[in-house]
């Protein structure tokens, strides 16, 4: 999903199966569409009304309804992925993880039910500070929420693979959520792992890769592993602790074939660099194990990513 401030909507993307003059369209007859919060290549974002929890006087009626919204010949596995991508969040519940409520479809329309967010995402919030990145309190309560999440869905055998600044949502009240699990895959071949992969190959051709955020090796073609969520991580905190892509955006294949190495942030301690710029490295033997591994070093080790706050375990 990608968020934006109610009313900025993406000139960009599919044509969504509900268009926005359908606004008042109530799907199954419960969630009534009132506004686009956000399109992507292969979804819009809708707020909406959950009828069922307006008649039962719920403290919260609003959600957000996301739509696949992929045109044929891809439209079939849009569905399938929105339908998975439902299921794996419902397994996936965590504080600093957009949390979803359920999957459905009407006709050709199919949709998953989630959390209405208030706030921004990082990519809107970060040019507001002039091109400069955040200081440091801020920046490192927004790297301790990713490292959270993305430590639990690692825990869980779940694979982000598209972390980006449009990925990470500031709540109003400063809680980090990560959004967008729809190209998230499974380690170690659990379940439908090989239509899941077929799926992913299949929408990376109609781009579901953001190569500016992709690491090396899924550049080349590799299968996704914690490894690749590291990288993405590292360039992300880079990004909000700069205010600037360590590579000009250039995607990271470029950037090791023309020997571009990346800045260390103004103020960043050598300590935290040295960490950080592990977590950048090209070659995913020179990365850090594991986020545990990487907050141990960046963070501290007092820091345990899943939520307990004491000693890193060695290996960790």
């Amino acid at each position: 999903m990608r968020a934006v401030d109610p009313g900025q909507v993406a000139a960009r993307g599919a044509t969504p199966t509900v268009l926005p003059h359908h606004l008042g369209t109530r799907l199954k007859g419960r969630y009534e569409l009132i506004q686009v919060i956000g399109r992507g290549g292969m979804s819009t974002v809708y707020h909406a009304v959950d009828h069922i929890r307006l008649r039962g006087r719920a403290a919260q009626p609003h959600v957000a309804v996301k739509v696949a919204s992929m045109p044929a010949p891809f439209d079939i596995a849009a569905h399938e992925l929105i339908h998975r991508e439902a299921q794996r969040m419902q397994a996936l519940v965590h504080p600093n993880i957009v949390r979803v409520f359920d999957s459905d479809h009407e006709g050709d329309t199919h949709f998953l039910v989630m959390e209405l967010l208030t706030g921004r995402t990082l990519s809107k919030a970060l040019p507001e500070a002039t091109g400069k990145g955040l200081d440091w309190p801020q920046a490192r309560r927004v790297v301790a929420g990713i490292a959270a999440a993305l430590a639990h869905a690692h825990a869980h055998g779940v694979i982000h693979t598209d972390l980006k600044p449009g990925n990470i949502f500031i709540a109003g009240d400063g809680t980090v959520k990560v959004l967008d699990f729809g190209l998230a895959q499974r380690t170690g071949g659990a379940g439908d792992a090989h239509q899941e992969d077929a799926t992913i190959r299949y929408l990376d051709l109609v781009g579901g890769l953001t190569p500016s955020f992709a690491s090396p090796e899924r550049l080349a073609g590799a299968d996704p592993t914690p490894g690749c969520d590291l990288f993405a991580f590292g360039l992300l905190i880079h990004v909000l602790l700069s205010g600037s892509h360590p590579f000009q955006r250039r995607p990271a294949d470029e950037a090791r074939r023309l020997g571009l190495e990346p800045l260390r942030p103004a103020g960043l301690a050598p300590h935290r660099w040295r960490a950080l710029k592990a977590l950048m490295a090209f070659d995913p033997a020179d990365r850090p194990a594991s986020v545990g591994a990487f907050t141990a070093g960046f963070l501290g080790p007092r820091f345990n990513p899943l939520g307990l706050f004491r000693a890193a375990r060695p290996g960790a």
